[in-house]
């Protein structure tokens, strides 16, 4: 059985489940306690003209009898708030539809949903398509055994998918008509909420249209989420599938962009077909059947892409639904600190614990400014190394939030057995299990559990509904710290950060100390890792460590490269923090921190540096990689690349009448708008420093896809994209970028 949530009475007291089980859809309704407040020293207030209960409930790890304060309406509830001191009220601002979920137990899709991806392309008459003056012209459908595309084009095509229809007006009929007749229980799009949905929504009114849709028969319901807008269907669970990348997996995807093309070619190894942009509304106007065909084989591949995207990540999407108890449609559209708190929410619930209020805004003003001091690093000495072993602490600040019982409620200035050192005081944590770390305890605990049954799983499809679970406790586990730190967290406490970052610390000196006085050598210790000279006593040394460790904290073999070497950072002779490459035992690369893991480098100088890293990794030397070095110049001088080489990607991260100082980014995003692109705040700029002749490289800025090979600098790609990624692994070999620079003027590289 399916099941999903639909707040389909806002201002009663009632929600519904929604039960889908073989095509047949089922309703359950649930009852929403009235709003309320819990009141502490009760004794201090006259009472006599309320609604009231006592209640008994754990209140920072004190059983405390509350009275309970019951209101008609949220109003009344708002209105009585300035009748008590802020210090003794608790509990009047929750969500009573999440707290009737936990209490209800109720479960999400516990069965493969129905899913439907859909796509809209629309004109673009005066840039970026703009719903108050361009209409849509085709949706596609894609799901499991179902693919459409509708265009308001009446023409014959070559495909059986394709449906014509007259005008944008009935196109949007069938829109209703296809989703009613498809019946899903997801409908999904790709950044749906900010275009797709909101165009179809905006075009609908233009076109003085009221769809019904889903079991609800119902309209798309805009609204406030946080920052952002989002688009509900009452009865149908939305999900844009960009948003819940963007705020949950992008981290761990190496994708160059969280374009659907460049996602999908990530996590799928599929792609678009040709890009036509700005050509559509071209294309639809020639009436060339086989450019409107192209239209509709566009439209329809970023259905399936959108489809098959969630359909690689759902799992992880249902976990954390079940794990905070919050229907899937909003965790998608939820930050890592956001279902931290959910997932404690819950978890005081069913503890009968007293909730924490939110914090006030000036509250939340006073913490955005309070920095505490981060990880230690222990800096390394450049240079190349062999046989580089690697221990980390098994999810360190977690475990060490559980092996030293920090929590606020826990948190003491006088005593307590466990002591830490902050730069300006002294605190204490008690050693009595208290609420935060045993709740931390279980989600670590369960994540060793699911990673012990996939070890011995075969089938396919649990292995993957695993992956998806322990992949979601293991961000909540890791978001922990951040939580405490985080200035909108009920449960805030500065001095618990700071003092998860200095026990870390502890132990990171500690360790390096230890291996020094054992003789090992220590290369490089950041955070939660050390990098050492592998020899015989280091499998006893980390066996002792292990052996003296609090539970559940465990130094882990990440294990023994072939070699490692360690680079300089800029204007410096010290080591970077986390700029290294290592090369594992079958030859390929780990690499952290270096141009060719960067986004905003070229194609050029990423491969460039990768090669070199490879020759001298593998053959300790750095004679092959000055004959690469000569060929790659050679090939570039003698316009023997392909432009895609020497293509340069920027993020906009404001709008372009923002920006105070003009860079080769916003030259870019100056151009785009010139061809009536919209530019603005996450927009990713492609172009090529071309050869015009200026000294300022935002002046020689051309877009990439209106570039030619011969078009590019040479001399800057030479310089600052190739010369630039690879001169420190040289100067570790005592020579000079100014003798590299040599070789692109035809001079000896070692005068």
């Amino acid at each position: 059985m399916n099941t999903s949530i639909d707040y389909s009475e806002i201002n009663s007291r009632k929600f519904y489940s929604i039960n889908s089980n073989n095509n047949q859809k089922t309703f359950e309704k649930y009852e929403i306690e009235k709003p309320y407040l819990l009141l502490k020293n009760h004794e201090a207030y006259n009472l006599d003209n309320y609604n009231i209960e006592y209640v008994k409930k754990i209140l920072r790890n004190k059983e405390e009898k509350l009275a309970k304060l019951i209101f008609d309406d949220k109003k009344s509830l708002k209105e009585n708030l300035t009748n008590f001191s802020p210090e003794d009220i608790f509990e009047y601002d929750l969500d009573l539809v999440h707290k009737a979920i936990v209490d209800s137990k109720i479960k999400f899709f516990n069965k493969t949903p129905k899913i439907l991806a859909f796509d809209i392309e629309t004109e673009s008459n005066i840039g970026f398509p703009d719903p108050k003056y361009d209409k849509i012209l085709s949706i596609s459908y894609y799901s499991k055994g179902f693919n459409k595309v509708s265009i308001s084009k009446n023409y014959t095509s070559s495909h059986d998918y394709v449906s014509c229809f007259s005008s944008e007006e009935e196109l949007l009929w069938d829109f209703m008509n296809t989703v009613n007749e498809f019946d899903p229980d997801i409908l999904c799009g790709y950044n749906s909420d900010r275009f797709d949905l909101k165009f179809i929504l905006e075009r609908l009114k233009k076109n003085k249209m009221s769809i019904k849709l889903g079991p609800l028969n119902s309209g798309l319901v805009e609204s406030r989420m946080g920052r952002e807008n989002k688009i509900s269907i009452n009865g149908i669970t939305n999900i844009d599938v960009y948003i819940f990348i963007r705020n949950v997996l992008s981290q761990s995807i190496n994708s160059k962009s969280l374009k659907l093309n460049d996602v999908a070619e990530t996590l799928l190894g599929d792609k678009k077909t040709d890009d036509l942009g700005a050509e559509i509304q071209n294309y639809y106007e020639s009436n060339d059947v086989k450019k409107i065909d192209q239209i509709c084989e566009y439209n329809l591949q970023d259905s399936k892409l959108t489809h098959d995207l969630l359909v690689k990540v759902l799992d992880i999407a249902i976990e954390f639904s079940n794990l905070v108890s919050m229907p899937i449609e909003k965790i998608t559209r939820m930050r890592y600190g956001r279902l931290v708190e959910l997932f404690i929410l819950k978890n005081a619930y069913l503890e009968n614990r007293v909730i924490e209020r939110k914090p006030t805004n000036e509250e939340i003003r006073n913490r955005m400014y309070t920095k505490y001091e981060g990880a230690f690093v222990y800096q390394p000495k450049p240079g190349l190394y062999e046989n580089v072993r690697v221990f980390d602490f098994r999810s360190l600040y977690p475990s060490i939030i559980i092996a030293h019982n920090i929590e606020p409620d826990n948190l003491s200035y006088d005593s307590g057995k466990n002591k830490i050192n902050l730069p300006d005081k002294a605190v204490f944590f008690d050693d009595k299990v208290s609420f935060l770390p045993r709740i931390l305890k279980k989600i670590i605990d369960r994540r060793i559990g699911v990673k012990n049954k996939l070890k011995d799983e075969k089938n396919d499809s649990e292995i993957k509904k695993l992956d998806g679970e322990s992949y979601a406790l293991k961000i909540l586990a890791n978001s922990f710290y951040g939580y405490m730190g985080f200035y909108a967290a009920r449960w805030y406490s500065f001095d618990c950060a700071r003092s998860i970052t200095a026990y870390g610390r502890k132990y990171i000196e500690n360790l390096i100390e230890s291996a020094n006085k054992k003789n090992i050598s220590v290369i490089y210790g950041d955070t939660d890792s050390i990098f050492l000279i592998d020899n015989k006593s280091v499998n006893d040394f980390i066996k002792q460590i292990n052996k003296n460790l609090p539970d559940p904290m465990e130094l882990e073999d990440e294990g023994t490269y072939e070699s490692g070497i360690f680079l300089e950072k800029r204007n410096s002779k010290s080591g970077a923090k986390k700029r290294y490459a290592l090369m594992n035992k079958d030859g390929s690369l780990t690499i952290k921190g270096l141009e060719s893991k960067r986004g905003d480098w070229s194609k050029l100088s990423k491969d460039s540096q990768i090669k070199i890293l490879t020759s001298v990794l593998k053959t300790k030397s750095i004679k092959s990689a000055e004959k690469m070095i000569r060929e790659i110049i050679e090939n570039i001088n003698n316009n023997s690349m392909t432009i895609d080489n020497f293509i340069l990607r920027n993020k906009l991260t404001r709008n372009l009448e923002d920006y105070k100082s003009i860079g080769p980014q916003v030259a870019a995003g100056r151009l785009m708008e010139k061809e009536n692109l919209k530019v603005g705040p996450g927009t990713i700029v492609e172009y090529i420093v071309s050869n015009k002749k200026s000294k300022l490289i935002r002046d020689k800025v051309i877009l990439a896809k209106n570039a030619k090979i011969e078009d590019i600098d040479k001399s800057y790609y030479i310089e600052k994209q190739l010369i630039a990624a690879t001169y420190k692994i040289f100067e570790l070999f005592n020579y000079k970028e100014e003798q590299l620079k040599n070789l692109s003027s035809g001079l000896s590289a070692w005068m």
